[in-house]
């Protein structure tokens, strides 16, 4: 994603975490008098981050990306965890009635 399409307000600072996806729905065609034909039963989903489900419309369940002001090789950064997003995971386990109380 170029940093360009970004309102300069918007851009990262070191430290900065974003919630984030990747994801790609697949399925397997033939040709067929030079059409593409989808093969019944053959759809593959894949992500990035696991969701737990296949729907990619979950924001809670993406993956971090934490942005750095280190140039990459020249040291590792450490990803810095907020604890408050234990409590905001264990808020929507009660929400979606899976909290094992």
């Amino acid at each position: 994603m170029p940093w360009s399409s970004l309102d300069k307000r918007n851009h990262p600072d070191d430290g900065d975490q974003w919630r984030v996806n990747f994801a790609r729905v697949h399925c397997d065609l033939n040709v067929v008098d030079g059409s593409y034909e989808k093969i019944d039963n053959s759809i593959y989903n894949w992500g990035w981050s696991p969701q737990g489900l296949i729907n990619f419309h979950y924001p809670e369940m993406w993956g971090f990306v934490q942005f750095s002001d280190i140039t990459v090789g020249e040291r590792s950064d450490r990803f810095n965890w907020n604890n408050i997003k234990d409590v905001k995971w264990i808020l929507r386990q009660v929400y979606c009635g899976t909290a094992e109380l």
